[in-house]
């Protein structure tokens, strides 16, 4: 097993056994299939221990100090992915903000209106109220990054 818990298996070594006949196998070794990814030769399983809380790569990098028992791997596995998902979360609502608020103010310093046309500045008004929800999102998103490492940062390799 790697350090995000996991195990993966390439079905394309065992192109001479049946899907069925490898789950039947995984099942046999006491694991379960966490999920799948599609690969050029057939599919790649990805294995894990029942119990065991594992990693996808959209929870970030994840480097674990070696020594640490299975317990204390598992648990900080288990943090860091609840603070990958706020973190992960925020910083969607970031680019979103972000994207919005660019369309938003470029229309409104394109506009072939008068300086003080109402439309210009009700532009410029949500303009500016999506550049405040944008660094709130960043600062939100940074809190979050903070408070993983101040949680499980002992676990952690710098």
């Amino acid at each position: 097993m790697d350090d995000k818990g996991c195990y993966h298996l390439d079905t394309s070594q065992y192109a001479v056994l049946s899907l069925t006949d490898i789950g039947m196998a995984v099942n046999a070794a006491g694991l379960t299939v966490v999920r799948t990814i599609p690969n050029s030769a057939g599919r790649m399983l990805v294995l894990a221990h029942p119990r065991t809380t594992t990693l996808s790569p959209s929870d970030g990098p994840f480097a674990p100090k070696s020594g640490l028992s299975p317990q204390e791997l598992n648990w900080a596995r288990e943090r860091h992915k609840v603070w990958a998902k706020k973190f992960n979360r925020q910083f969607g609502l970031t680019l979103l903000y972000g994207v919005v608020d660019v369309i938003i103010l470029l229309g409104a310093l394109n506009s072939f209106e008068p300086a003080d046309g109402a439309r210009y500045y009700a532009s410029l008004g949500i303009a500016m109220i999506m550049l405040v929800l944008f660094g709130i999102a960043v600062l939100k998103a940074i809190d979050a990054r903070r408070k993983r490492w101040e949680e499980i940062g002992h676990l952690l390799e710098r």
